[in-house]
């Protein structure tokens, strides 16, 4: 099945997929300045124009009661945002692949299904990433700083690509049974 639709989807797919990665290596460097220099990112105060940042139901104040930034709360909020572009990344790799695959032929492959259980499972874990960690925050670090929500979008939406992937499943078992018959 050879279309415009899915061509162009494929670039923009691995598009994403590579701005992501870039998102967990500039993550991974903040980080890194967390532990290696806290006094360089409290006097620059990086993200100072956005105090409050949030991302996959963990949200986060870079000030503390005092008005003091807080390094804690820059690192803990990198650490979400860390697992959240990884799984991003991995989600869309897995989207090329299955869009890959649909070009050149048919969508109900084994491996199609495989990879479309992956996206199910990791859109799913992008809400415990959030949780995780500011379980973490809160208890860990006692960083009252920040909120925790689930962000049940990602579950509902991991849900619907796992029943999804039922549907495909069953797709491969009469695309087998029709290639039987011929």
């Amino acid at each position: 099945m050879k279309s415009t639709l899915i061509r162009t989807s494929m670039r923009l797919s691995k598009l994403l997929e590579v701005l992501h990665w870039v998102g967990v290596g500039a993550t991974v460097v903040i980080i890194i300045l967390c532990f290696a220099a806290p006094d360089f990112l409290a006097n620059e105060g990086v993200l100072a124009d956005h105090p409050y940042l949030s991302i996959g139901g963990f949200s986060v104040s870079l000030y503390d009661a005092n008005g003091n930034y807080d390094v804690t709360s820059l690192t803990m909020f990198s650490f979400a945002a860390l697992q959240v572009f990884a799984l991003m990344a991995l989600i869309l790799r897995n989207v090329s692949c299955i869009l890959r695959n649909t070009y050149g032929g048919t969508p109900f492959t084994t491996e199609n299904v495989r990879r479309m259980k992956m996206v199910g499972i990791f859109t799913m874990a992008i809400a415990a990433a959030g949780v995780t960690v500011g379980c973490v925050a809160t208890l860990v670090f006692e960083l009252y700083t920040s909120d925790l929500s689930v962000d049940y979008y990602s579950l509902i939406i991991g849900l619907v690509i796992l029943c999804l992937t039922q549907v495909f499943a069953r797709g491969v078992k009469l695309e087998e049974d029709v290639d039987g018959l011929v």
